[in-house]
């Protein structure tokens, strides 16, 4: 899969734009002090929007509040500012933070979430600002057909490889954009690596978005050694039915997808039904997954029933130019595509180092053609082990416990335990591989056939040797240490 983008612009000029002409607001009962009450910490430079405020009010007071998220957009907040939206009511238009702010936190007061109905465009944007702080909103998008924009987005756009410190999106529930539900984007007009440090992302709920259900990401570029963006988390989020946008050429409808970032953590996250309007030949959607990234580190995480219309439908993926980076503790489960990818494609940095463990892949590869764990590409010094993997046959084409495809080196399986459902091959080594070895794993079977192919391309079993007995496998592959057993179905 390649699945480097085309570098868009944000959507920020319309977002901009829009602030000559005052959008409508949806409520309307009187300034309600108690709903709109600053939370803790806001006690400060705070100011308020309420649909029954008037934005000639200074702003500063639950009972003199600002009416429109037009006036919100043209504030100078100080640092240290909150601007705190009327618990329960509904703001129609776009938050487009003034460029350059520093430490101002946007909430929602009193007990209940404010909900901001973007229509065609953005939902909450943020220009080149550092310590944003965004969290306790409800952003809806028209629908991946009318709108245009992302949920909610923080961007830079500054020259140099200049690095902004300081994102927390927090407690958010974004659905219904074109592009992503939440966005974290270095997009210099120079081109260079300028992005963000410490992005700390928490319990969204992303969802019916067309590209991707969270997406963190940077500009492209094959021959730079930088990351535009250092030390991210991404944690107890939950990315769903984000469907992908047909006919796109490139990939979509991602649950979380990470790029252009050193030092990550992706944990405690759900990814699931995601993809199934994706059908692009450049690439398809996964549930979690990273590429052009420096340590990133995946794990406790669930990706399950993710779809696609054409390629990947995966569930966890180290893809292109992924240096150093892990996947352990996690569950793939029922996904069309792969349940565990590490792949590189033709045109990104380097790949080498990565590391897959701990995992558990139950009957994934439900559109066949796949894998419980798939190796591919040009990468280098990957290891596999202690995972679990049961493998069902697909709907088409051969899927296996484990699998090696179109010239990786230095791959070793080690440890882990496959069993094959029906009649699954157990693992395939594709034509072109070098330097795979598996150590050390136990190989079950319900139909009490040991069954291996090497040789064959492209997943399938065509010029593929099949072997069926376990020592002569390993004497002609020089494999050693792997034990196979005949097991009843449904034991475990």
């Amino acid at each position: 899969m390649n699945p480097r983008p085309r570098r868009t612009l944000p959507h920020l000029l319309a977002a901009l734009l829009a602030l000559t002409a005052a959008p409508g607001t949806l409520g309307g009962a009187a300034p309600d002090s108690a709903a709109n009450a600053a939370p803790a910490g806001c006690l400060g430079h705070a100011r308020f929007l309420d649909p029954s405020g008037d934005d000639a009010s200074p702003g500063d007071d639950p009972r003199r509040p600002w009416r429109s998220l037009v006036r919100a957009s043209r504030a100078a907040l100080p640092p240290g500012s909150c601007l705190v939206l009327r618990g329960g009511a509904t703001f129609s238009g776009t938050l487009a933070l003034r460029p350059g702010l520093r430490g101002v936190r946007v909430t929602s007061g009193g007990r209940g979430r404010a909900t901001i109905q973007a229509g065609g465009g953005s939902g909450v944007v943020a220009l080149n600002s550092a310590g944003v702080r965004i969290e306790r909103l409800i952003v809806r998008g028209a629908g991946t057909l009318q709108n245009t924009g992302v949920g909610v987005q923080v961007v830079s756009t500054l020259p140099g490889d200049r690095r902004l410190s300081g994102v927390q999106l927090a407690d958010l529930d974004v659905g219904g954009f074109r592009q992503a539900g939440v966005q974290v984007l270095g997009d210099a007009a120079d081109g260079s690596k300028s992005g963000f440090d410490q992005v700390d992302i928490r319990r969204v709920r992303a969802h019916d978005n067309g590209i991707a259900g969270i997406e963190v990401a940077g500009p492209f570029s094959l021959g730079s050694r930088r990351y535009a963006h250092h030390f991210l988390r991404i944690s107890g989020c939950t990315a769903l039915h984000n469907l992908g946008i047909r006919g796109l050429d490139r990939h979509s409808g991602n649950g979380i997808v990470v790029s252009d970032v050193q030092d990550a953590r992706l944990d405690h996250n759900d990814a699931h039904d995601n993809g199934e309007r994706s059908d692009s030949r450049g690439g398809g959607p996964v549930g979690i997954w990273a590429w052009d990234s420096r340590r990133v580190l995946i794990e406790y995480n669930r990706s399950y029933g993710n779809k696609t219309g054409y390629a990947d439908g995966d569930g966890f993926d180290l893809d292109g130019g992924t240096v150093d980076s892990v996947m352990r503790y996690n569950v793939s489960r029922g996904n069309l595509g792969i349940g565990f990818f590490v792949y590189q494609f033709e045109g990104a940095r380097p790949m080498s180092g990565n590391r897959v463990y701990g995992n558990l892949s139950r009957r994934d590869g439900q559109g066949g053609a796949s894998g419980g764990i798939v190796v591919g590409g040009a990468a280098r010094d990957t290891r596999v082990w202690g995972n679990r993997v049961e493998v069902g046959p697909g709907a088409a084409g051969v899927t296996t416990g484990l699998r090696v495809w179109a010239g990786p080196d230095g791959v070793v399986f080690s440890g882990n335990r496959v069993r094959a459902l029906g009649n699954a091959p157990l693992l395939g080594v594709e034509r072109g591989v070098r330097g795979v070895r598996f150590v050390g794993n136990r190989f079950e079977s319900e139909t009490g056939e040991f069954a291996a192919l090497v040789g064959g391309q492209n997943f399938s079993e065509e010029g593929a040797r099949r072997f069926t007995d376990l020592r002569t496998w390993q004497r002609a592959t020089g494999n050693a240490g792997n034990t196979f057993t005949a097991v009843r179905r449904n034991s475990r």
